[in-house]
Order: structure tokens, then C-alpha cells, then sequence
């Protein structure tokens, strides 16, 4: 599975965000992860449509999570990255299949697609962080 640069970006600044219980603006966050600001900033602005994240303008400003780590998915950041979760075209209910009744592979694929539904339904920025998943135990690093 390979996810686009702004699913990339929404995941990162999210991670950013859950380490500090404060505003931080995007330019320390781009300049702390090397990566751009600019591209940063519009995909800020998909998560604060998404209502994951807030922003505040002025002096003390700057972007923080909108809701606890613990409450925010991964599925939902990527949703709002503009992220598909259709991973498989036989799932996607846009083509019909003369043989969809009768396929061998269309249970099997529907119910991976409901494991990698699930999957990034139920994995939490929080247990992302904290290294409950396969993902690398970035909260723990931090945090030492």
C-alpha cells in the first residue's frame, strides 16, 4: 500500500501535534521534519475542514489537535488527506462485474477490504504513536 505525499504530510503534523499540548505553527513543524512549508500548509488546511485539526492566527497562534489523540484515526487523517480506502478495484462498487455472483475471489477480496477497513478504522493516533501496531514506536522515542 503506498500512500500519496499529502497522506504522508497529514500523518506527520498530526504526529507533531500529539507530542506538544500547545499551539506550533506550521513553519517550526516543516523546518523540525524538513519538510515543505507550503505543501504543509495545505494540508493543514484539509484537516481543519476534517475538524482534526484547529489553527489559530496571531501571536500564541498556531495549529494543535482538535480532539484527544485517543479519538482520532488513521483512517480518518488519511480520509481527509484525500487518502482512498478502496484498495482493491473488485470493492469499489463503480464497475459492474458480469461475474461478480459467481466469482471465486469476491468474498475473499471483500473481506481483506473489511480487514483494511478495520484496520485503519480502529488504529488511533495514540496507539500509532505509542508503537501498538506495527508502525515504529515513534511516542516512545519521543518521550525518553
Amino acid at each position: 500500500m503506498k500512500f500519496s505525499k499529502k497522506a504522508q504530510y497529514a500523518v506527520i503534523l498530526c504526529s507533531e501535534l500529539a507530542f506538544f499540548d500547545k499551539n506550533r505553527s506550521l513553519r517550526e513543524i516543516a523546518e523540525h521534519c524538513q519538510i515543505s512549508y507550503a505543501f504543509l500548509r495545505k494540508v493543514a488546511h484539509l484537516l481543519a475542514e476534517a475538524k482534526i485539526v484547529t489553527g489559530e492566527e496571531g501571536k500564541g497562534g498556531g495549529y494543535r489537535l482538535a480532539k484527544p489523540v485517543d479519538e482520532i484515526t488513521l483512517r480518518e487523517i488519511l480520509v481527509a488527506a484525500g487518502e482512498s480506502m478502496i484498495q482493491l478495484p473488485c470493492c469499489d462498487g463503480s464497475k459492474d462485474c458480469a461475474s461478480s455472483a459467481v466469482c471465486p475471489r469476491n468474498s475473499i477480496l471483500f473481506t481483506l477490504q473489511s480487514a483494511i477497513d478495520e484496520m485503519f478504522g480502529n488504529l488511533t493516533l495514540d496507539r500509532l504513536l505509542k508503537g501498538e501496531s506495527s508502525c515504529m514506536g515513534l511516542w516512545k522515542a519521543r518521550k525518553q
